[in-house]
């Protein structure tokens, strides 16, 4: 879901994946489908910023700074923000 000022909404997912507790089940099936290069048409694109920040948590959450700095930076380049909020909630907001 995209709010009105062009955030997706990936705060369900954000909650479920929280640094420090453990990643859903389906988390590695749901980014095995992922690929580098963000979709031209913008439904999909949203869908795909919302996957890699949920792969971004799932990194987070098991404590691979490292990947989740890449995967922030691939939605940067992408053209996409990603937020991480005090609440463990996360928005990604196209650019």
């Amino acid at each position: 879901m995209v709010q009105g000022d062009g955030r997706a909404d990936v705060a369900r997912h954000a909650r479920l994946t929280e640094p420090g507790s453990p990643p859903p089940p389906d988390a590695a099936a749901a980014t095995a489908d992922l690929r580098e290069a963000a979709p031209a048409d913008p439904a999909a694109a949203e869908s795909w910023a919302a996957g890699w920040a949920r792969a971004r948590l799932t990194a987070k959450g098991k404590k691979n700074f490292k990947e989740a700095d890449r995967i922030r930076d691939l939605l940067k380049a992408a053209g996409w923000e990603v937020r991480d909020n005090r609440d463990g909630t996360v928005e990604v907001r196209k650019l």
